[in-house]
């Protein structure tokens, strides 16, 4: 993922702890026909830049 890289040094030069959050997921469920796309929900702050990126990741492959 463009950028992916760039954030995950951003957020852990930020505090190192943010490792904990890795990896960062998309997860894709079908329940019972209806296709499910999403990702974990990160604390505020640094961690919101990767909230961010997996947003646009999501809204991109849905075509929003």
């Amino acid at each position: 993922v463009c950028g992916s890289a760039v954030v995950s040094l951003k957020v852990m030069e930020a505090d190192p702890m943010n490792i904990a959050h890795c990896p960062y997921g998309i997860f894709v469920a079908d329940r019972d026909g209806e296709i499910l796309v999403g990702y974990r929900n990160y604390p505020e702050g640094p961690m919101q830049e990767v909230q961010a990126l997996l947003e646009n990741i999501v809204k991109e492959a849905l075509g929003s």
